[in-house]
């Protein structure tokens, strides 16, 4: 449990976390998330600890030549806790069109770091 809003404006957090995260470099993407962060990406199960996030990570980005994520919009829930509105799209590497909207509940500490990620997607039976 996080008992102190982050500093920094959390739209502020989430719209530099987002950019880190279409630059795909895990070195800019890592130090966002607290060392006991959990994340839960559809289709795969919760993932717990910073070094299993960063496999993951890896492992989602293998899958796309590329892959961007637009904010749609931000609603801010509470004072460390958003939900970012998005769209994705990219190409897999089998070269097949990847379009999705989603909405990421992100949860911060008060030091900015994220220690919750779950996203939510219209469309899962493009993972399979």
């Amino acid at each position: 449990m996080v008992d102190s809003a982050p500093t920094e404006p959390i739209k502020e957090l989430a719209r530099r976390f987002i950019l880190d995260l279409n630059s795909r470099d895990l070195e800019n993407l890592m130090p966002w998330f607290r060392e006991d962060a959990q994340l839960w990406i559809p289709p795969s199960p919760l993932v717990c600890g910073s070094k299993r996030i960063n496999l993951l990570l890896k492992l989602i980005f293998r899958r796309y030549r590329d892959i961007q994520w637009e904010i749609v919009e931000l609603y801010q829930a509470s004072d460390n806790v958003i939900l970012v509105e998005m769209r994705s799209f990219g190409t897999f590497t089998s070269g097949k069109v990847y379009e999705n909207n989603l909405i990421s509940l992100i949860k911060y500490t008060g030091s900015g770091k994220i220690f919750y990620i779950s996203d939510y997607f219209k469309d899962t039976a493009i993972f399979y």
